[in-house]
């Protein structure tokens, strides 16, 4: 080789050691950048830029300190319960007394008869906190206006509003069948927001959403040869749950819990770089993934979409088989709103349609669309749930379909 080769040679090793002395200097730079813009909280999860990278970590110390507070505070509105997971309690009060349950914990200062009353027509809501009326007034939720637009036109008409915070369908239906049937009610309607498909396959809450404040486990339906298996019913007490949450891989009900999965917690070589963390999450969670997570959950021909069909499913004709009418109410979040506001089309289209094969479907989206432009979609949303103004929305659209159906109409002779 020449002396002149030799030198060609040298230079280019030279420069290649440059850039990869180069590269390595901006990969560290990046990472120290990393650990000193992130955190990590309680449990050592690590969060950065409003990501929680991998790996992850349960939540041990933040649900024992959550059970703390829960088991010694006075000041809540729902209480542990075998059957359900969680349950509203009895004359319960939230922290400055904007919810508040009556002696049967029901949403409402009054308290009502086990049975029909001859000269009333008896309505009962069923769903999560939309159903309820987070972050409202007693007088602003949508099942008190109800009762109020439907008195204006018929002879006499009592709501009873049965939501609980935080349910899925699935609690939803068990609490027809544990509490909601006693009542009697001529109609139920089911408070629809989608998102609850999700919480259908969940039994810890804070694996679906990190920090969350119910700090219990659930029961949730498996389906199976198109019907309905029910497991971890009765759900795990309180003083339970820490525990199995240090044993989490050796619980019997483990693999129905959906959002675990246990290489997510699982130390890996290169999960020991921050930077390379935060660049598998950002090319694993982007809008792209999303969009084939949204078809996950709610794709017509999708388990978790069949589900919750057939719990809809379950739910109307155990109503019907105690004599009442069945009926849907759709439920659309500020975040379904605002997509459809943009021409976009709702995510859950498909799921919506499944269930108007179901039963009836009252849809106030159209009415939450005329009222947001003529104001701002700010305006009928608090932080998560309607404001007083969405909850006037959902209750007047509500009346007005009622109001116009044959059965309805019957009721008022």
């Amino acid at each position: 080789m020449s002396d002149r080769s030799h030198s060609q040679n040298s230079l280019l090793r030279l420069r290649i050691l440059s850039v990869v002395i180069s590269l390595a200097i901006i990969f560290l730079m990046m990472e120290v950048a990393i650990r000193l813009v992130g955190d990590c909280d309680k449990d050592r999860n690590f969060f950065v830029l409003g990501r929680r990278l991998h790996p992850f970590r349960l939540p041990v110390v933040s649900t024992q300190e959550t059970l703390d507070h829960y088991l010694g505070s006075t000041e809540m509105t729902v209480a542990y319960d075998p059957q359900l997971g969680w349950a509203p309690r009895p004359a319960g009060v939230s922290v400055g007394g904007l919810h508040r349950n009556n002696d049967q914990g029901i949403r409402a200062e009054k308290e009502f008869s086990r049975e029909q009353q001859a000269d009333r027509y008896r309505i009962a809501l069923f769903g999560d906190s939309f159903t309820y009326g987070y972050e409202v007034r007693l007088e602003e939720s949508w099942g008190f206006l109800l009762e109020q637009e439907l008195n204006a036109r018929q002879k006499s008409v009592e709501v009873l509003n049965f939501g609980v915070g935080g349910y899925g369908m699935d609690q939803a239906l068990l609490r027809w069948m544990e509490v909601g049937r006693n009542f009697e009610p001529h109609l139920v309607l089911f408070g629809l927001q989608a998102e609850n498909v999700k919480r259908n396959l969940n039994l810890f809450r804070p694996l679906l959403y990190y920090g969350d404040q119910i700090p219990l486990f659930k029961p949730r339906f498996v389906l199976e040869d198109n019907g309905l298996r029910l497991v971890n019913q009765p759900s795990l007490p309180p003083e339970e749950v820490v525990a199995n949450l240090n044993n989490v891989e050796s619980w019997r009900y483990a693999n129905y819990e959906y959002f675990y999965g246990p290489d997510d917690y699982r130390d890996s070589l290169w999960q020991n770089s921050r930077l390379a963390a935060l660049a598998v999450s950002a090319v694993t969670q982007n809008r792209f993934s999303r969009r084939r997570r949204s078809d996950e959950f709610y794709g017509s021909k999708s388990a978790p979409a069949r589900l919750a069909v057939r719990i809809l499913k379950e739910f109307r004709l155990d109503v019907e088989e105690q004599g009442g009418r069945f009926e849907i109410v759709h439920l659309p979040t500020e975040v379904s709103l605002r997509r459809v506001l943009g021409g976009k089309p709702l995510e859950y289209q498909d799921l919506l349609g499944a269930a108007a094969k179901v039963a009836p479907v009252i849809d106030p989206l159209p009415s939450l669309l005329q009222a947001s432009r003529a104001t701002t979609p700010d305006s009928l949303f608090e932080e998560w749930h309607y404001s007083s103004e969405g909850n006037r929305v959902i209750a007047g659209s509500v009346a007005e379909a009622l109001s116009r159906e044959s059965a309805w109409q019957a009721t008022r002779d």
